[in-house]
């Protein structure tokens, strides 16, 4: 059953959200200008820096290691046969990298519960015996702070490139890109914590759940017998493109109208500034907003509108919300109007991954604990993989990740590591609503919904790339 949105204002919405607005929606003579050019030239800097260094990253040997249970598994960078600093004293150590956003950027308030329960859920895969009951897993050594910014993510990425077999975490689209070509290079696997389309092409990185593309596909055919009109905001890169190349595609399938241009919007993390936005969604007056930005930008725009007698509906990818609005002034538009298109279920969801996420972050920050831990099943499963193949080495384990079938507990469809892009790509995703009753300020409206448009879509190549 569909979720009822309700579309009324009142005039003590308008005047709580007001505070709000005057403190983040302010114009700025300086506001920055965020193109499609300017972020791939940063992005291309990024990749020359780190290029630059890679000579003095030489590739390390690989040594032989006895298994638990007896014969003998290769090993190169990022295993020891010493055990981690507080792992089991009879098992040798892996080392795994974390690059997030654990600060001041844009997804800081998600960044750090995904970090956290990447952290829970190899805990407990140590508990349970780790990999092969040989070894541990360590993902506290190598962890960096990037901001969500490409260049430092190419940084942090070349402080620790040479320390771990792979990384459990690349937080961001355009950052990851940063590093990919060193990625290649250094036989690196990366989990991704960004669902751009274009990662099914690329066996270097273990992409789990609805792509931003296919969320903005499912989101325009959810809604499109309740509106007729939509306008899209978009961070700069290839998350705000992929979700918007989603949204156009199915809009031109179901007949749903796209008013004005796409709105660009630079993250406020970053100096950007909403006024504009928000000026030009209250001009177009389209039925429905879509949304690719972050919580603070969905936030003071849905805030700004609010102001500006704006009674639409705002749907948005699953980066753009955080429950923490819900004890901000514009929580009452949001539980009346908005929908977030979700890669996996929410927290409260009832299968064996979901029950175990619950029993190992019992009071989670938001649905960043969920990401954490489900992005966390395709590393485990490779990494399983090469120990039992007799392959630690970051060759091996490149290896495992073309042959390997995840299993996610129940959370999302197994998937097949070594099947083409197009199988790969999930075309179902949860569709959630904030709610004070719900543990992360969601509740589930639909658990697996998926339109024509995604199911009967190529996908032979990603929906946008900026290069």
């Amino acid at each position: 059953m569909r979720h009822a949105h309700k579309r009324a204002r009142t005039s003590l919405v308008v005047a709580a959200v007001a505070a709000l607005v005057l403190a983040g929606c302010g114009g700025d003579d300086d506001e920055p200008e965020a193109t499609e050019s300017a972020t791939e030239a940063a992005t291309e800097a990024a990749t020359e820096a780190a290029t630059e260094a890679a000579t003095s990253a030489a590739p390390t040997e690989a040594m032989t290691s006895e298994a638990a249970g007896g014969g003998e598994v290769a090993i190169g960078r990022g295993v020891t046969e010493e055990p981690c600093p507080e792992g089991n004293p009879d098992r040798g150590c892996i080392y795994l990298g974390v690059i997030s956003d654990l600060s001041v950027g844009p997804f800081a308030a998600l960044g750090v519960p995904i970090t956290d329960a990447m952290g829970a859920f190899w805990n407990k895969v140590n508990e349970d015996g780790g990999i092969g009951g040989a070894y541990d897993v360590d993902i506290s050594a190598n962890t960096q702070d990037a901001q969500y910014n490409p260049q430092l993510h190419a940084e942090e990425y070349e402080k620790i490139r040479g320390e771990v077999l792979a990384l459990a975490q690349s937080l961001g689209t355009s950052q990851s890109l940063s590093v990919i070509d060193l990625m290649r290079e250094d036989n690196m696997v990366a989990v991704p914590m960004t669902w751009w389309s274009g990662w099914a092409f690329d066996p270097n990185i273990l992409q789990s759940g609805a792509s931003y593309c296919v969320q903005g596909m499912n989101a325009v055919d959810y809604v499109k017998d309740e509106i007729s009109t939509i306008s899209i905001v978009k961070f700069p890169g290839d998350y705000g493109e992929d979700w918007a190349a989603g949204v156009r595609m199915a809009a031109e399938e179901t007949g749903v109208e796209i008013v004005g241009e796409d709105i660009t919007q630079v993250p406020i993390s970053a100096g950007g500034d909403v006024a504009a936005a928000v000026g030009e969604l209250a001009g177009a007056g389209a039925d429905a907003v879509f949304l690719a930005v972050g919580p603070t930008e969905l936030g003071q725009i849905a805030g700004g509108l609010a102001q500006q007698g704006y009674e639409g509906r705002y749907v948005g990818s699953n980066p753009t919300y955080n429950g923490a609005l819900l004890e901000s002034a514009v929580a009452p538009v949001l539980e009346a109007s908005y929908i977030v298109m979700g890669p996996v279920s929410e927290y409260g969801s009832t299968d064996d991954a979901h029950v175990a996420l619950q029993a190992a972050v019992p009071e989670p920050a938001n649905e960043g604990v969920t990401y954490g831990w489900m992005m966390s099943y395709p590393l485990l499963d490779i990494l399983n993989t090469a120990y039992e193949a007799g392959d630690l080495t970051p060759e091996g384990v490149v290896a495992a990740s073309t042959s390997t079938v995840v299993n996610y507990e129940g959370a999302l469809p197994d998937l097949d590591l070594a099947g083409t892009p197009a199988e790969q790509e999930v075309r179902t995703n949860s569709i959630g609503a904030p709610s004070a009753d719900g543990i992360t300020g969601l509740v589930t409206v639909e658990e697996s919904f998926g339109g024509d448009v995604a199911a009967n879509h190529a996908f032979d190549e990603p929906c946008f790339n900026l290069s």
